[in-house]
């Protein structure tokens, strides 16, 4: 995935990772690590490189997730020249944010935040697929109309106590987001490989990085104690 915006990871990456993460059925990564620029602890870095590591899961292999970002004094930090190269037809230019599925038989390529739009290299191991609307989608409430259809479904989910009734309800989301907050805190140790337990929430190498996990909480206020 990419994004040239500086600190995309932390507004965009949960868009921009989403196709990749149901399509690879990913969850938390056992580990991650990261290249950025100086960071300081007021702001994001000018450009970021993040790796997320993930274990096998079922019969799917071990699968590595590459998210950059930003620039680098005038260059943008971009997916390897030889694979963009083989993707983008002639004349056409990197659009600012999308992703790259590389698979062994081919390459998906999304030049969109959310999936929207994609195409196959080589173009014959798409033959026969739909590509200009999902294909098997929950229709859900209401229309579908650009940002409409999310807030009613959410709505629809609450009134009827149905979570699973929003196809991004808190289940999925939540892991979504976890996984890619992970990389902001790889940043800050950036050059070092994190290794993630998500059951204990712990970096299991290192205390520092963990202890950007969570924070401590007003008494009253910790949200495992209250109600």
């Amino acid at each position: 995935w990419w994004d040239f915006g500086p600190g995309a990871l932390g507004a965009m990456a949960c868009h921009t990772a989403n196709m990749a993460f149901r399509a690879l059925k990913l969850d938390a990564p056992i580990a991650v690590i990261a290249k950025a620029s100086e960071i300081n602890s007021e702001t994001y870095p000018a450009w970021g490189r993040i790796d997320y590591h993930y274990a096998a899961r079922g019969d799917l292999p071990p699968v590595v997730l590459h998210w950059y970002e930003g620039k680098n004094g005038k260059d943008r930090v971009l997916p390897p020249e030889e694979l963009v190269s083989k993707l983008l037809k002639p004349g056409e230019k990197l659009a600012d944010s999308g992703s790259i599925l590389v698979g062994s038989k081919g390459t998906l390529f999304s030049p969109n935040d959310y999936g929207a739009h994609f195409r196959f290299t080589p173009e014959e191991i798409g033959k026969g697929v739909q590509t200009s609307k999902p294909e098997t989608l929950p229709q859900g409430v209401g229309d579908r109309a650009e940002d409409q259809h999310q807030k009613r479904e959410w709505v629809a989910a609450i009134e009827a106590n149905k979570p699973a009734m929003a196809y991004s309800n808190f289940d999925y989301a939540g892991r979504l987001t976890e996984a890619m907050l992970l990389g902001n805190i790889a940043v800050r140790f950036a050059g070092t490989k994190l290794e993630w337990d998500a059951a204990n929430l712990t970096f299991t190498n290192s205390k520092p990085a963990t202890a950007l996990v969570s924070k401590e909480y007003r008494k009253g206020w910790d949200p495992k104690t209250i109600g």
